[in-house]
């Protein structure tokens, strides 16, 4: 059995991914349709009862075709428990997802067995995996996140914020999220491609108010690239706190424009701004994140010691 040969997703342009029940095809259909850059169909903690996980596999092929005609990526959050495993990863080859998201992530040898497993299985290479990290040992060990990060597939890290707090036997504040934000960044940035989908606030917090406004920004300001949601609600709040803002990209143009007028320059000022190699990296980024990557060099040449400049 070979799956069809997918394109790559561009995660560094998917910043809010909706959460939806995998047993119901209406929810299913308007999450497709909602604002959401991309879509979850859950198949675990969604989709409580057996019947209803083998009736969320059922429908799968459909859910990620419905996905994909609005022309967003299909992620499917399989089960953990090895029950329903085989069941789950089958089902997401048969539809041709385009990434799973796997809860509960701390284990980097269970995901080489899922990739091995997914070979076999005839799954495309270009399969993603998005380690959902929800255990503080996991959150407190850099060792651990570093290792989740080199796993086969794995493209991105996510915080399951409730029950992390939970487990950390506390309410999902800022306080007690934002420092697991950062170190999900803070391991993340040791592979440039690897995103990360949090925010110091709790999911479940639908109201769509400014607290849920002010966490997206909070988390955007610590590193991350995006969140999850699971309300249509969220979304606006989400798509426009870690968008690039116009100011952001006449910047980064401006920046990359002035070193590709002095290729030879080490330093150099843009309106009052010092910029050196460091800057011109976050303005390269910053247009990639924007999908308007350029084709000036990141790097500035090396510093002369001859003088000043």
């Amino acid at each position: 059995m070979t799956a069809a040969t997918a394109s790559p997703v561009p995660w560094h342009l998917v910043t809010s991914l909706l959460f939806v029940p995998g047993d119901d095809p209406l929810r299913v259909a308007k999450a497709a349709r909602s604002s959401a850059q991309a879509v979850v169909i859950d198949l675990e903690d969604g989709v409580p009862a057996a019947a209803g996980k083998a009736r969320a596999r059922q429908c799968l092929s459909d859910a990620v075709a419905g996905v994909h005609a609005q022309g967003k990526p299909a992620v499917v959050r399989i089960n953990h428990d090895l029950l329903h495993l085989e069941a789950d990863l089958r089902a997401c080859v048969q539809a041709h997802a385009d990434a799973f998201m796997w809860p509960k992530a701390a284990s980097p040898d269970m995901l080489r067995l899922i990739d091995l497993a997914l070979q076999q299985l005839g799954a495309d290479r270009a399969m993603a995996c998005i380690a959902l990290v929800e255990d503080p040992a996991t959150v407190a060990s850099p060792a651990t996140l570093h290792t989740l990060l080199a796993a086969p597939r794995v493209q991105a890290l996510a915080l399951g914020s409730e029950d992390f707090s939970a487990a950390m036997q506390a309410p999902p504040s800022a306080a007690l999220l934002a420092p697991a934000v950062y170190a999900l960044t803070l391991a993340a940035r040791t592979r440039s491609s690897a995103r990360v989908y949090a925010m110091p606030h709790s999911i479940a917090d639908i109201s769509g108010d400014s607290a849920w406004t002010d966490a997206a920004h909070r988390g955007r300001a610590l590193g991350a690239d995006g969140a999850l949601c699971v309300h249509p609600r969220q979304l606006d709040a989400v798509n426009s706190a870690f968008a690039v803002t116009a100011e952001e990209l006449r910047w980064a143009r401006q920046v990359t424009e002035a070193a590709a007028a002095q290729p030879n320059s080490t330093v150099f000022a843009v309106h009052g701004q010092m910029v050196d190699a460091p800057v011109l990296a976050r303005a390269h980024h910053l247009l990639a994140r924007a999908g308007q990557p350029t084709s000036v060099s990141h790097t500035l040449p090396p510093m002369s010691t001859e003088g000043d400049h």
